[in-house]
């Protein structure tokens, strides 16, 4: 049972942090999220699996934030999405 609260838990988390590359995509506000989305297109991902790459990004960083308990780091972000392909 503890598992499967785990699991739900994480699977949340990831729907927020879906939900999140979304708006940023949607706002404009963030070419660089754009631009690696665009880029592992080109290198062949589906679009599920290039929104997906880019999600596990954000949840990195996310994670390093908590567990620094620090605040968001746009740069580390971007640096961590140009390191995508």
């Amino acid at each position: 049972m503890r598992m499967l609260q785990q699991w739900w838990k994480q699977l949340r988390s990831r729907d927020r942090a879906r939900g999140l590359v979304r708006s940023q995509i949607a706002s404009g506000d963030w070419p660089e999220v754009v631009a690696a989305i665009e880029r592992l297109h080109a290198a062949g991902y589906s679009p599920v699996e290039a929104e997906s790459r880019v999600v596990h990004t954000l949840e990195a960083e996310i994670a390093r934030m908590m567990h620094e308990r620090r605040a968001f780091d746009r740069v580390a972000y971007v640096q961590d999405l140009d390191g995508l392909s």
